[in-house]
């Protein structure tokens, strides 16, 4: 693969130039098409969480809990049907998904001596964008977790790096740094990354004060030591502590889940995130162009709120929101995902006019 400033070929052609594709007028005008439940090649799988990418390709799905009725993973990963994104196609035996993040010994080893007391386990819940590093391979961050049965415990204690490759019988996954970030700072990426052609990669962290975003050359990422972080300002090799203010891109704003991505159809940063609602909301980045990713942005607007859909069996708890605008690649429609319940995932397309 030819390689330009250390930027691999592939991914400079993945972002046209801006100043010669014109763009759809902002701000943005849908529609949003309900599409129901997600569905399994395998029988009775239930789950949360969400987040995910296409690599090559192909469109991968990240859950977390997941459930079936003989048996449990952590979390789990699935091949979306492009042409029906609802539908999943799921890999294990006897229609039970196989654990796609695997635990360490010593995360496995704190479950098993803290569960029997106080039901507390390790966890790992994927919850992130894959950022696409060419081929068949993308990266991302996911947070590692001690919680109970009841939803409290320590919380998050760092974040791992892991590598995923888009192989034909199914991905697989890497954790390529075990324990990267930890929870006294901002978890660098947990909230997604994406690629910019000037930047890099670029990851984001949500947190008290705000929005947050380090980058790394794509070739580098593996090297904590090569991450910059933006500090207000410029970037710096200092990263930010956790309640600065200053470096926060878009100061104040801590959604619970989102991802931000490039729209080639209004070719500017379209930012689509939930807060502790059931109301998914959307930014845009006000300068337009593929570097432009530190602001400013636009005030919030609602996009869709998941009730209209899902609150039809006296359940009304809907969260990790995520949308994924990988399966349209001219930006003209993307997808969004949440969880429902405690156990159910469901979809709903957004159609831009």
């Amino acid at each position: 693969m030819f390689i330009i400033s250390s930027i691999p070929l592939v991914l400079l052609l993945c972002q046209p130039l801006v100043a010669l594709v014109a763009r759809a007028p902002l701000p943005p005008q849908f529609t949003v098409i309900p599409v129901g439940q997600e569905t399994s090649n395998f029988a009775n799988v239930h789950r949360d969480g969400g987040g995910g990418g296409n690599i090559n390709g192909k469109n991968i799905l990240l859950f977390c809990d997941t459930l079936t009725p003989t048996g449990f993973v952590a979390n789990s990963a699935t091949y979306s049907n492009s042409e029906a994104p609802e539908d999943q196609i799921d890999f294990g035996e006897n229609d039970n998904p196989t654990l796609a993040i695997p635990f360490t010994p010593t995360e496995e080893a704190f479950t098993n001596a803290a569960f029997p007391i106080n039901q507390t386990r390790t966890v790992l819940w994927p919850g992130s964008s894959i950022t696409y590093l060419g081929g068949s391979k993308g990266m991302f961050f996911a947070n590692v977790a001690q919680y109970n049965v009841e939803g409290t415990g320590a919380g998050n204690q760092y974040n791992t790096l892991v590598t995923v490759t888009a192989n034909e019988a199914a991905p697989s996954f890497v954790r390529t740094l075990e324990q990267a970030f930890y929870a006294n700072g901002p978890l660098w990426g947990s909230f997604g990354g994406v690629y910019s052609e000037l930047e890099g990669i670029l990851l984001f962290a949500n947190t008290d004060a705000g929005m947050k975003v380090a980058k790394v050359p794509p070739l580098l990422y593996a090297d904590l030591s090569q991450y910059t972080y933006w500090t207000g300002s410029e970037w710096s090799s200092m990263a930010p502590n956790l309640n600065d203010t200053a470096s926060a891109f878009i100061p104040g704003l801590n959604p619970t889940s989102g991802d931000i991505f490039w729209s080639n159809y209004y070719r500017t940063w379209i930012f689509v995130y939930m807060a502790l609602t059931n109301v998914f909301y959307y930014r845009y980045s006000l300068n337009g162009g593929i570097n432009s990713i530190i602001g400013p942005w636009s005030d919030e607007f609602e996009l869709y709120d998941t009730s209209i859909q899902t609150w039809t069996n006296g359940e009304t708890y809907d969260y990790a929101g995520h949308a994924y605008s990988g399966y349209d690649p001219t930006g003209r429609s993307i997808m969004l995902s949440w969880s429902h319940g405690l156990n159910d995932e469901y979809m709903a397309r957004v159609q831009f006019k």
